[in-house]
């Protein structure tokens, strides 16, 4: 196991800090696109004006708070009819915590939980991003000015163990440092809808934990979060590629069409919820079985604390009984509700690449999963 006083540099993964600041935004001044990208987000403002205002910016606390926290704001705005939170009583400001979070869009699960931590008086976290989104040199100044760390993804098998020991070193760093951490429960989004803890995650943090297994956990502060949807960013996305993966089909996905649709298209409602740290109930796990069974018990305690926090919209209930062929759930939904969903999906599945029967299942399972989970884990539609 590795220890922490180890001497790793974190040169090649972690955020810009604030002394470099001045040098990224003299940079980002410069490119005609990143004007072109405030100009939407700010439509009230000159280039000249935004000229002005990049050169004084003083840190990434200050531009995620003339900057980022306006564009998501703008981006809530334009595609989603509300933003609802919960949970925000279980976290205090002077405690660091690591958010692990389902993942369902690019940029908008972590955007909108800093959005709201900031609106909330609440210092942002740093946040985990996959080196496959880091699609040019301007997305990659924006994420690493917008306080995000990078997961190597595509490394090869006789490098993976010490990408994941400096990951992992530099999880314990930053939380003790007090600031805080978002990540997701796995490596990319549940395109099915069916959010699952990967197990290797778990290993990689216990990697350079310098205590017994159940020491490292509880230090880390492990608090589950989730967010939910009314309509799935990047749906019949995300159907396509899963349809195409089953027929064993090759299919070229492109992550920036990705992030642009994830902002861009309706979402409808919202809604985020923080749960308590699972400190307490790291506890009653057994440790002296094998250690991946505790990996895998970790996981799904994980698992259970997400399901249960995820909020179930109409459209959950209404995909679940046209999968079963029922009308098990018909009090959760009007007729209007349903129709409007199905026309939702037809319109969806217009043009979409694929066989349309396969097509359709997959888009409905992607809603019907999360009630699913639930009902399976007996744990309440509510």
């Amino acid at each position: 196991m590795l220890m922490r006083n180890s001497v790793l540099s974190f040169e090649e993964i972690r955020p810009y800090r604030d002394e470099e600041v001045k040098a990224v935004m003299a940079r980002l001044s410069q490119k005609h696109s990143f004007k072109i990208l405030l100009q939407y987000f700010f439509p009230g403002q000159s280039i000249e004006d935004i000229e002005k205002g990049l050169m004084e910016v003083e840190s990434s606390a200050d531009f995620q708070d003339k900057y980022i926290s306006k564009a998501i704001r703008r981006m809530k705005e334009e595609s989603t009819q509300d933003l609802s939170h919960e949970g925000f009583e279980h976290i205090d400001k002077n405690q660091s915590y690591f958010y692990i979070s389902n993942h369902r869009d690019i940029i908008l699960d972590p955007g909108f939980l800093n959005f709201l931590l900031h609106r909330e008086g609440f210092e942002t976290t740093q946040n985990a991003i996959g080196d496959n989104l880091l699609v040019s040199a301007l997305v990659t100044d924006l994420m690493k000015m917008n306080k995000s760390f990078i997961v190597h993804r595509s490394v090869e098998r006789k490098d993976m163990l010490s990408y994941s020991q400096r990951l992992s070193a530099y999880v314990y760093e930053v939380l003790e440092s007090g600031q805080s951490i978002w990540m997701a429960q796995r490596n990319g989004r549940a395109k099915d809808g069916n959010d699952h803890t990967n197990p290797a995650l778990l290993k990689m943090l216990n990697l350079s934990g310098a205590g017994k297994i159940d020491e490292n956990f509880l230090q880390l502060n492990l608090t589950p979060m989730a967010i939910s949807y009314e309509f799935e960013p990047c749906d019949m996305l995300k159907a396509e590629e899963l349809v195409h993966q089953r027929l064993g089909l090759p299919y070229e996905k492109d992550d920036k069409v990705a992030m642009i649709r994830g902002i861009r298209d309706p979402k409808g409602r919202v809604h985020l919820k923080i749960g308590k740290s699972i400190a307490e109930k790291i506890r009653y796990i057994p440790t002296g079985g094998r250690i991946n069974d505790y990996f895998k018990s970790l996981a799904n305690l994980i698992d259970r604390e997400i399901w249960a926090l995820y909020k179930l919209w109409p459209n959950n209930f209404i995909a679940y009984d046209l999968i079963e062929g029922k009308d098990q759930f018909w009090n959760f939904y009007s007729k209007e509700k349903k129709q409007g969903f199905l026309d939702y999906m037809e319109n969806k599945l217009k043009g979409s690449k694929g066989e349309p029967k396969m097509l359709k299942e997959q888009f409905l399972l992607i809603y019907a999963n999360p009630l699913r989970n639930k009902l399976e884990a007996d744990l309440g539609l509510y």
